[in-house]
């Protein structure tokens, strides 16, 4: 190793820290403690509860556009939860939605249906008015409508007003509702889209 002879080191600054040459040091570290225990409570988040009935790892959640209690869940075992939060219990629960990973959940604008995607290729569209003897027999819940694509999804979200969705993968996909195939795809060389 070498230094460079052109680059000058700065020279150390004593210190002296002897209070009687400090006399604000206490001052100023009660101030910077006061500050600190502000920033702390400021970024605060108060543990609620935990939602753990779930096998594998939590992919995606999203929330119920009507309905403020209900968000949706998908994991990595390919389950589906709708959970209501207020009542910290599970709405619905899919346990075999896709095979493999479920990556990604969005509910229609009047969140009567919602719509998952996986690494199975496909898109389900799945109905939120389940009665309750349905709901207790999860195994018999089956989706609405199912969408075939040729890769793998990583994403997907429905129009604000339409009844058309969009994917993410290796393409970006439009799809409307009351067809099989996609309306537009677009693709971008080897790129992968993984929001939509």
């Amino acid at each position: 190793l070498s230094r460079n002879p052109l680059y000058q080191d700065s020279a150390a600054s004593a210190r002296n820290l002897k209070p009687k040459y400090h006399p604000f040091e206490k001052s100023k570290e009660y101030t910077r403690a006061l500050n600190a225990i502000k920033w702390e409570k400021l970024f605060a988040k108060p543990f609620i509860a935990a939602f753990d009935d779930h096998v594998d790892t939590v992919q995606c959640i999203a929330k119920h556009p009507t309905m403020l209690s209900l968000v949706g869940v998908t994991d990595c075992a390919g389950e589906i939860r709708l959970w209501d939060i207020a009542n910290r219990r599970v709405a619905m629960h899919i346990p075999s939605a896709h095979k493999g990973i479920a990556t990604s959940l969005t509910f229609s604008p009047d969140g009567a249906a919602f719509f998952s995607c996986g690494k199975d290729q496909t898109v389900k569209m799945w109905t939120t008015q389940t009665s309750v003897q349905t709901r207790s027999h999860a195994a018999h819940i089956k989706p609405v409508a199912e969408y075939l694509g040729e890769a793998n999804f990583d994403c997907i979200s429905h129009h604000e007003r339409k009844s058309e969705f969009v994917t993410a993968g290796i393409n970006l996909q439009f799809w409307d509702i009351n067809r099989t195939r996609p309306i537009h795809t677009f693709n971008w060389g080897d790129e992968t889209i993984n929001v939509c």
